[in-house]
């Protein structure tokens, strides 16, 4: 890998450079989780700025990250929807507590019946019973419909609801998705245009956008995956969905983002850190995650939201008590920078940083991908040996090929059958994200997985078709008969 390249960038803010102790500690964080490119953003309330960049945003030209390099903010993105859901809301043309289909009666689940009881305050609180399995009905992965919410709005009326709405919490993409709709409704403009002219224009983020091709003319860092062992540029096509990700950012203009979260524009996130106080612990609202009292900074209120893509990874930190906020980001899949938000705020605090460490084994999907690839050559090795044992029981006799007698054996042979069946289907059914929203290694290895699970299953179904016939007994010696004393007759 190419050396890493320190770069402090100025800005518009003066920024003060970072602490000796912090750099060394995102320079080994660096080293030891091979991140190509990362910045930073440090912010103190009364406007103290810190700032630095480090790394490269693209490896094959060299370029050198800045504080001016936009990156994807994947789901970093919520906190700025839900400011936008706010603004709305204080104004008085959105009702935190209406029903969603007041403001979208095409929101239609199980024919309305379990979209009704659903209120916009449940989509911004993650309470709305929908879940991660839903996200995918949503278009994405650069398809030309993937843009568009009035589709999304639609395709979310196959969306099954796990839980009643306002019972429990349940992290999913597409309750983001559905407040940009609201947003796209109620604002009367694109979401993307709106987001732009009253959330970024006001904050004064000037390179934040949702547009890919405005971010790669102001030089959008070159996103990488792991791939195989190795960090590659990024293959994927997903960048996630309108409202819950797809913003792209620099770390100058997340620095303005977090003084204005630490002044007076940061009333959303107050009223996030009044409902976990009320409620006694962690919780979700507004677009963050608000911790009354966090262990890991000495019982301080904290509200932070991380952000993972394939090929890119994202982190915003604020420390309320502490006037602190903190950003992270990196262009690649590393999944460290929450992590690292939270060992600059101790540093920043002056409660010392802790020592940088790699990733571990699950944080990395390639390390998984590796496994199912491995797992796959077993299984299929395995099915095709007995498949050959069974074909030569065939030839040989010892096997004949029919329905099984008993209703069990049958019934055992069509489970079998049919579960390979689907199996093989699976892959291209909205059980399974699509293919293209997967890093290239997950893409191959997934397939692969399904297909020799089916191979096996197959060979199973044929065993039962196939059964052995059964041996008679090889004729032996005569039995010999005694008489009532033991002697021979």
């Amino acid at each position: 890998m190419r050396a890493l390249v320190l770069l402090v960038s100025s800005a518009a803010l003066a920024p003060a450079a970072l602490p000796p102790a912090i750099e060394r500690y995102l320079r080994a964080e660096m080293e030891r989780n091979q991140i190509p490119g990362l910045a930073v953003a440090v912010v103190k309330r009364g406007g103290a700025v810190e700032l630095a960049a480090y790394g490269l945003r693209n490896l094959a030209t060299g370029e050198p990250m800045t504080v001016e390099t936009p990156v994807e903010l994947a789901s970093v993105s919520k906190p700025f929807t839900a400011l936008a859901v706010y603004e709305l809301a204080r104004s008085g043309r959105l009702r935190l507590d209406a029903a969603v289909v007041e403001y979208l009666p095409e929101f239609r689940i199980r024919g309305g019946a379990q979209s009704r009881p659903i209120l916009v305050r449940h989509l911004l609180e993650h309470t709305s019973g929908l879940s991660r399995r839903d996200d995918f009905l949503v278009p994405c992965c650069g398809r030309p419909e993937a843009g568009d919410l009035a589709i999304a709005v639609g395709r979310m009326a196959g969306a099954r609801l796990r839980r009643e709405p306002g019972q429990a919490f349940s992290y999913a993409n597409s309750n983001y998705v559905l407040l940009a709709a609201l947003i796209e409704r109620v604002g009367g403009e694109p979401f993307p245009l709106f987001m732009r002219r009253h959330v970024f224009a006001t904050l004064g983020m000037e390179r934040t956008t949702l547009d890919e091709a405005e971010a790669q003319s102001w030089g959008k860092a070159a996103g990488y995956e792991w791939r195989w062992g190795r960090l590659e540029r990024a293959s994927t096509a997903f960048s996630g969905w309108y409202g819950a990700s797809q913003m792209k950012s620099t770390a100058a203009d997340m620095a303005k983002f977090l003084s204005a979260m630490l002044g007076e524009r940061g009333a959303a996130c107050r009223e996030a850190l009044e409902g976990a106080r009320k409620a006694g612990a962690r919780r979700y609202g507004w677009g963050w995650f608000a911790d009354p009292a966090a262990p890991w900074l000495g019982g301080q209120p904290v509200l932070e939201h991380g952000g993972d893509i394939w090929s890119g990874n994202a982190a915003v930190l604020v420390a309320p008590e502490s006037g602190l906020g903190v950003a992270i980001l990196i262009n690649a899949g590393v999944r460290r920078a929450q992590t690292m938000a939270r060992a600059l705020t101790l540093g920043a605090l002056g409660r010392g940083v802790p020592p940088a460490a790699r990733a571990s084994f699950s944080e990395r999907p390639d390390n998984w991908a590796m496994v199912l690839a491995v797992a796959s050559v077993v299984i299929g090795l395995a099915a095709v040996v007995w498949a050959r044992q069974i074909w030569g029981d065939l030839r040989g006799g010892e096997r004949r090929l029919g329905l099984p007698a008993g209703f069990w054996e049958r019934a055992r042979c069509a489970l079998m059958g049919g579960m390979a069946l689907y199996l093989i289907v699976l892959p291209a059914t909205a059980a399974m994200p699509p293919l293209r929203a997967l890093p290239a290694s997950l893409r191959l290895s997934l397939p692969l997985l399904c297909a020799t699970v089916a191979l096996l299953l197959l060979v199973v179904t044929l065993a039962g078709l196939a059964p052995r016939r059964t041996r008679r007994p090889r004729p032996g010696p005569p039995a010999r008969r005694y008489g009532s004393w033991g002697s021979a007759a």
